[in-house]
C-alpha cells in the first residue's frame, strides 16, 4: 500500500454483487476522496472503474471487465494495476458498494 493510503474496514465494503474474479481489494487515498481498487489484469482483458451514485450513506463504484473479441490471440501475462476513482466528497463512514458494470 502506498504511503498515505488507508485501508477500509471489511464491513464498510459491500462487494456481494461482484461476480467471482472481479477485484475487490480497496484502499483510500487523498484523505478519502479517492478510492483505489487494486486488480490483476491479464491477457487482453481490460478492467476499469468509475464512480456511480453517491449518497449520504453509501458510495457506488462500478467495476467493468472488458473481454476481447472471441478468437483474438492474447498474451498470457498478468499485470498489477491500480484503478483510482475520485469521489465527490471523502468516503468517511459511508458504505462502499462495488457493482459490476456492463
Amino acid at each position: 500500500m502506498p504511503p498515505g493510503d488507508t485501508s477500509l474496514a471489511p464491513e464498510q465494503i459491500n462487494a456481494s454483487a461482484l461476480p467471482a474474479g472481479y477485484p475487490h481489494d480497496v484502499t483510500l487515498a487523498e484523505g478519502g476522496t479517492v478510492v483505489v481498487i487494486q486488480a490483476e489484469e491479464g491477457g487482453c482483458d481490460k478492467i476499469s472503474a468509475k464512480a456511480g451514485e453517491q449518497t449520504a450513506t453509501q458510495v457506488v463504484v462500478v467495476v467493468t471487465i472488458t473481454k476481447p473479441p472471441h478468437g483474438q490471440m492474447c498474451p498470457m501475462h498478468v499485470r498489477e494495476i491500480s484503478l483510482p476513482v475520485r469521489l465527490a466528497a471523502p468516503l468517511g463512514g459511508r458504505e462502499l458498494v462495488l457493482k459490476p458494470g456492463p
